[in-house]
């Protein structure tokens, strides 16, 4: 993976250069990549949306004045912790997301 992020680093380079000294050039791009990419795209997306479903589920628990008085103390700090490790992971998930735009 670090290697491919090299290649296709220096990859853009060549590219940037040839189009500033003016030449013409002819990009091939395999659609396996293309497809491995529409794919990825979708599971994040899932991904994301599970994570914001969970998030949201886990909120409206939270708030749930009955949930806070009755349940136990640990209980409700277990769903707390929960909550915010999947905070943590969406944003993480978002993050890369973001990144792999650039």
């Amino acid at each position: 993976s670090s290697s491919s992020s090299s290649s296709s680093s220096s990859s853009i380079k060549v590219v940037r250069e040839v189009v500033q000294a003016g030449l013409e050039f002819e990009i091939h791009l395999h659609t396996r990549s293309l497809v491995g990419l529409a794919r990825d795209q979708e599971r994040l997306a899932r991904k994301r949306a599970n994570l914001e479903a969970l998030i949201a589920a886990l909120e409206v628990k939270l708030s749930n004045t009955e949930f806070s008085h009755k349940a136990h103390p640990n209980q409700v700090g277990a769903v707390r912790s929960q909550h915010a490790a999947k905070c943590r992971e969406l944003e993480e998930l978002l993050s890369s997301i973001n990144a792999s735009r650039l």
